[in-house]
């Protein structure tokens, strides 16, 4: 399970920090979303205490790898901070789509895995796509954000940027939600943090 946590976790919506998610912490909180130990709930409370934590650290490592964003993501900690989900997730959703065009030169909700290969293996530092393969190549699966409809093979209540950004969805204004949202704008800007 260690190698394939990173997965594990993304396709339940979480998204892992290289730097600030200690090993044990994305271990236990996989390992509740096993079949065999399916515990949802608890795999939630375990990375929303984690991102309660280290929300600031994340805000300012987002505002000052784009001092151009700065305005639009203070905005959306802020609004995040006074629980006003339904504009902060939104706009984060929106944010990591400008994030990753900037980075990748598309939108990390394309699809096609070759895309994104070719990204890992020609921009980021070779040491680092050798020893966190599984942690990046996450970006090229198959995951609930990335959908743009409501599958009956996803978790209960996936967060999809499609359907948050197109009106769509009306229920995605929770916390955890909020803080998927936050856990998938720091992974995006982790790619800038490891580029060559």
């Amino acid at each position: 399970i260690m190698g394939s946590s990173h997965l594990i976790l993304a396709k339940n919506g979480w998204f892992i920090s290289l730097f600030l998610t200690p090993t044990v912490t994305s271990f236990e909180a996989a390992t509740c979303f096993l079949p065999r130990k399916l515990n949802r709930d608890r795999g939630d409370q375990i990375m929303v205490e984690h991102y309660r934590e280290t929300f600031d650290e994340i805000q300012k490592w987002a505002e000052d790898e784009f001092p151009n964003r700065r305005l639009i993501l203070r905005k959306a900690f802020n609004a995040h901070r006074q629980r006003d989900y339904e504009l902060s997730i939104p706009v984060m959703l929106a944010q990591a789509d400008g994030i990753g065009a900037e980075i990748f030169g598309f939108s990390p909700y394309e699809s096609g895995k070759k895309i994104f290969k070719k990204h890992i293996e020609q921009k980021l530092d070779p040491l680092s796509v050798k020893l966190f393969r599984d942690y990046f190549s996450c970006v090229a699966q198959e995951l609930a954000i990335k959908k743009s409809a409501r599958s009956d093979t996803q978790p209960p209540f996936p967060l999809s940027r499609h359907l948050v950004l197109h009106g769509i969805s009306t229920d995605y204004a929770t916390e955890v939600n909020a803080l998927k949202t936050i856990s998938w704008l720091q992974y995006i800007i982790a790619f800038k943090a490891e580029a060559k």
